[in-house]
């Protein structure tokens, strides 16, 4: 069996998000040696390994082995991106080398770390987010991120977005063709509904600046109850004052950070899902995963009105323009609960949208 590279833009203990779902799908028929972005030498604990390598690699998944990588202390410091960037390579290539692999391809998803030439196999550049309007947000240098990306679209044999806005903005910047691979989601055939007896409301994923906090505070005024998951990423004083205010509100209960199993029974207990993000460059470049998780769960979706968040004309997503119309669409529709029929019909529409489905895409991609 042929192995996948997958040079991740995070590690694998982080969120798990686009690249850990699409590497989970695509050790489901290959090999994946999922390569971790490197961190400082400081921050690995002592191994009384010999070989430090192997002691960075194991297995996390059926078909999925993680290396983790090292740099020196001040990775992402411009004067020593250069020697991270070639100890990053030649972990790559003794890992290749020690597990006797046979590469199909390399995906790189990374803003800040690029592709080997000397890796066999095809390479595809997976640009996951708008990553330069984001650089700010996530942390990155803007002058950086830009100079990976012309790089790696060069080395790349087939360049894709995660949206068909990013993938238009990418072909007018880089002059090439851009392939779109949407994100996908996990099916559930056992999305019946859980009245609670009253109508409620569900907000799961990343709480941070992405997030229109006018429209949430317009959705908590209206009284219902809003069951939150996710963990509290602001980075910004401002917005994680507003976060923490919005989920102290009597009406809106945090769950915290959830297994998957606890979210799945959040949404079976919840009528309406909300995606409300802010109208920014970086989120009209992106494709929302927790549209499509609810969506699996059989919830109807209200959303701001983003290029993608109308994934599927057949589901049920109502788009909405402001914050008044919001939170107008979230009282109408949480008002009449659903069947289970209507949640399984609502279920099926995620058909051609999971993420085995993505995989088979990318697979092509690579030619393997």
């Amino acid at each position: 069996m042929k192995t996948i590279i997958y040079l991740a833009g995070s590690s694998w203990d982080a969120v798990a998000g686009t690249d850990k779902s699409l590497a989970m799908a695509l050790g489901k028929n290959n090999h994946v040696l999922w390569v971790d972005p490197p961190v400082s030498i400081l921050r690995i604990r002592g191994s009384r390994t010999k070989d430090k390598t192997s002691a960075l690699m194991e297995e996390v998944e059926g078909g999925v082995v993680r290396l983790r990588t090292i740099g020196p202390p001040g990775v992402t410091r411009p004067v020593l991106r250069r020697i991270t960037e070639g100890a990053y390579h030649r972990y790559v290539r003794y890992a290749v080398g020690k597990l006797r692999l046979q590469v199909a391809g390399t995906i790189c998803s990374s803003p800040t770390q690029t592709f080997d030439e000397r890796i066999v196999g095809q390479r595809l550049y997976f640009v996951t987010d708008d990553w330069m309007s984001g650089a700010g947000l996530m942390g990155l240098s803007k002058a950086h991120v830009g100079r990976v990306g012309k790089t790696n679209a060069g080395r790349a044999h087939v360049v894709a977005a995660v949206s068909t806005y990013l993938g238009q903005v990418l072909a007018a910047e880089l002059g090439k063709k851009v392939e779109v691979v949407p994100n996908g989601c996990h099916a559930r055939m056992n999305a019946y509904a859980t009245n609670p007896g009253f109508p409620k409301a569900a907000l799961v994923g990343q709480l941070n600046e992405r997030l229109d906090f006018n429209v949430l505070e317009a959705v908590a005024d209206t009284g219902i109850h809003i069951a939150v998951a996710g963990p509290k990423t602001a980075k910004l004083t401002e917005s994680m004052s507003r976060l923490e205010t919005f989920l102290a509100r009597p009406n809106v209960h945090w769950h915290g950070v959830l297994s998957s199993d606890d979210v799945a029974e959040l949404l079976a207990a919840s009528n309406v899902g909300l995606t409300p993000y802010t109208d920014t460059a970086f989120n009209r470049s992106s494709y929302p995963l927790k549209t499509l998780e609810y969506v699996a769960a059989g919830l109807a979706v209200v959303a701001t009105h983003l290029p993608a968040s109308q994934f599927d004309p057949a589901a049920k997503v109502r788009l909405a323009s402001d914050a008044e119309d919001f939170a107008h669409a979230v009282t109408e529709i949480a008002a009449v609960w659903p069947t289970d029929t209507e949640r399984m019909e609502q279920a099926m529409q995620i058909k051609g949208h999971t993420w085995e489905y993505r995989a088979a895409h990318v697979r092509k991609l690579l030619a393997c």
